[in-house]
């Protein structure tokens, strides 16, 4: 019959995307010291919609559960401590979206797609979608552009743009 062993110590603090991956907070122990906690399994897996299965700590949103574990191999002692945390989607904020320069009416949909960063260039279609209102006449900032998060973002920020009138310079006027 194996012993078992009291795992504790760490504390898991949920947390917002920040492109890092989940650290405890806390010294890792094993009651009496009885198995060093370098030789502790540790797994990480995705609960709920969350699909992660890892040796690796998270980085991405989503809810997850990490185990720590005495090898099943070890001959003397058994045990393990279960932690939940969850990471959340981070907040898109207007000044994630780059400067959009003035566009020229064209009679069609203008549909600018300047940059969006949160320290590094996000990914249109992975980390955000585009969306445009009054987006075809022109008018000093009454077109919208707003980016809605997806996947480690979440929520809506928008920019106002301006479309210029066209110039009529060298357009041709025929007369019947």
């Amino acid at each position: 019959d194996k012993m078992t062993v009291e795992i504790s110590g760490l504390n898991y603090v949920d947390k917002i995307y920040d492109g890092k991956a989940i650290e405890p907070t806390g010294t890792l122990q094993v009651s009496d010291d009885m198995v060093p906690v370098n030789e502790l399994e540790v797994r990480y897996a995705g609960t709920g919609n969350t699909n992660y299965d890892s040796t690796e700590a998270p980085k991405d949103a989503g809810t997850y559960k990490v185990t720590y574990k005495v090898a099943d191999d070890n001959g003397y002692y058994t045990g393990q401590k279960e932690y939940t945390f969850t990471i959340s989607p981070k907040t898109v904020t207007t000044d994630m979206i780059g400067t959009i320069d003035a566009q020229e009416y064209n009679g069609s949909e203008i549909k600018p797609e300047p940059g969006v960063k949160d320290g590094e260039e996000l990914t249109h279609g992975r980390d955000f979608e585009f969306g445009y209102q009054n987006n075809i006449d022109a008018g000093e900032n009454t077109a919208t552009l707003t980016i809605t998060g997806k996947g480690n973002y979440t929520g809506t920020a928008s920019r106002e743009f301006t479309i210029t009138p066209k110039d009529i310079k060298g357009a041709v006027i025929e007369l019947e």
